[in-house]
C-alpha cells in the first residue's frame, strides 16, 4: 500500500488516494523545520500544498522531508508566486518556478515536472478585492486562460534519488 505524508489531510490532491494510508503532519503539532525520526524513510509520496511560503526556512524543511521519503519516492507541492498577505506573521512570500526548482535541487531531489498557472484577470481580482478569486469569478464562457507572463501559482513534482 502506498504510504503518503501530508501537512493537511483535506488537500484536494489527496481526494485521489485512500486516506487510510495518509499520515497528517499538521502544523503546529508537527513543525517541518524540526526532524522527526519516526518518519524517516516512511513515505513513498509526500503532498504538501500552499505551505512553503509559510516556512521561515524552506530549505531546512525540504531536507527533513527528503529524509522522510523512501528512496525512489515522490514529493508534490504547489505554491503561490504572488499572493495577498495571509496567516500573518507566518506568510513570508512566494516562489517562482525557477525558485522552486533551485530549492528542491539544493535539498537533493530530482525534478520530474514543474509547471505554472496564472492570468491577469486573477491578479487583478486578487489585489482589487484582497481575497482569492473563485472559479466562478474567472469562468467566462467556460474558459480560464493560462497566461505565461502572468504567473500566480506554480507546482513541482520531484523524486528522491
Amino acid at each position: 500500500m502506498l504510504s503518503i505524508g501530508t501537512t493537511f489531510i483535506n488537500d484536494p490532491e489527496l481526494d485521489y488516494f485512500n486516506k487510510n494510508n495518509v499520515v497528517e503532519m499538521k502544523y503546529p503539532e508537527y513543525d517541518l523545520h524540526k526532524y522527526y525520526e519516526e518518519f524517516e524513510n516512511k513515505f513513498e509520496l509526500f503532498i504538501f500544498c500552499q505551505t512553503l511560503e509559510h516556512l521561515y526556512n524552506p530549505l531546512d524543511s525540504l531536507k527533513n522531508i527528503y529524509k522522510y521519503i523512501k528512496e525512489g519516492g515522490y514529493v508534490f507541492t504547489n505554491v503561490p508566486t504572488l499572493n495577498i498577505p495571509h496567516l500573518t506573521p507566518f506568510h513570508y512570500g512566494g516562489f517562482t518556478p525557477m525558485g522552486l526548482a533551485v530549492l528542491f535541487i539544493q535539498a537533493g531531489f530530482e525534478i520530474i515536472e514543474i509547471g505554472q498557472w496564472g492570468n491577469l484577470e486573477y491578479i487583478t481580482k486578487l489585489f482589487s478585492s484582497h481575497s482569492w478569486p473563485t472559479i466562478k469569478d474567472l469562468n467566462k464562457n467556460n474558459i480560464i486562460l493560462n497566461e505565461e507572463k502572468n504567473v500566480c501559482q506554480c507546482w513541482i513534482l520531484v523524486k528522491k534519488i
